[in-house]
């Protein structure tokens, strides 16, 4: 009788995993972080309640989570581990890439260099931006891209895509991984931008990250690649406006963070006025078996 109880209980996650994909990619990628991140929270580098140090490169195993639940939830409802398409096309691949390259470009660099620089765009150092390409490979190897993508963008922008339209769908994923990222912000050295900033910057960079996915046909090697530019982006916006007077009246993170929700609505906008983007993302290709 006790294989029988085994194999109810494995169909009953093989069912539940087969019609609840997203439920269940979610809650796993929720659950497997915070419970990688919990010994650092924990410690001196956060709370203090435990006796010991640590750094912040602990945060890096968590950020494999949503690739690992991705893998988790596909191998138990469909068998396989088809997650995500990497270059389903060179030609959409480069369009995607390219118009991912400038946006990210623009909302971290010359959108604020205008408004830091009092609009003095001349003065602005333009041959920073050559720094991207090392910068944006050293982060790619560094912090979550290679472990955050296939989940966000490979396993769960498609199924949010083929049930809600491409804004509801961006908006529903930057807030989750926003959400996700909340046990983060008790360690005082991850950041210094409030939880609001955070949220609304990443969110509108998750515009940046759809509109590109789908140029690209659903190539996830795009939104690593962007990831990473964004994470190098800080230290490339240093240089880029090392050469102006700057106004600091707002805090850097909400001019960034309003940037990125300027460019979020241009795109809101694209994708209301020109309809539903025709591509193979609103079908839900990670499923099939």
């Amino acid at each position: 009788m006790r294989w029988l109880m085994v194999a109810a209980t494995i169909m009953g996650l093989r069912d539940f995993a087969r019609q609840k994909p997203l439920t269940a990619f979610f809650v796993l990628a929720y659950a497997i972080a915070w419970l990688l991140w919990t010994p650092l929270v924990l410690s001196r580098t956060g709370l203090g309640l435990l006796p010991v140090g640590g750094s912040l490169w602990w945060t890096l195993p968590g950020s494999y989570a949503p690739l690992l639940s991705a893998m988790i939830v596909q191998w138990v409802g469909h068998g396989d581990f088809r997650v995500a398409r990497l270059l389903p096309s060179w030609k959409h691949f480069f369009a995607g890439l390219a118009v991912g390259a400038v946006l990210v470009a623009l909302g971290f660099q010359v959108l604020p260099g205008a408004w830091f620089g009092k609009g003095a765009m001349t003065a602005l150092s333009w041959s920073a931006l050559m720094a991207y390409p090392g910068a944006t490979l050293r982060a790619l190897v560094m912090a979550g891209p290679l472990g955050e993508e296939p989940g966000w963008r490979g396993f769960a922008l498609p199924k949010l895509q083929a049930k809600f339209h491409p804004i509801a769908a961006t908006l529903v994923l930057g807030v989750l991984w926003a959400g996700w990222h909340l046990p983060l912000f008790l360690l005082p050295t991850w950041t210094n931008s409030p939880l609001w900033v955070f949220a609304l910057m990443l969110t509108g960079f998750c515009f940046v990250l759809g509109l590109s996915f789908n140029l690209s046909r659903g190539s996830v090697v795009v939104t690593m690649l962007l990831h990473a530019m964004f994470n190098a982006s800080s230290g490339v916006l240093g240089q880029f406006l090392a050469g102006p007077e700057l106004d600091m009246r707002i805090r850097p993170d909400v001019v960034l963070a309003i940037s990125f929700a300027v460019i979020a609505v241009v795109i809101s906008c694209v994708w209301l006025f020109r309809g539903k983007p025709a591509s193979a993302t609103t079908v839900d290709h990670a499923s099939r078996s």
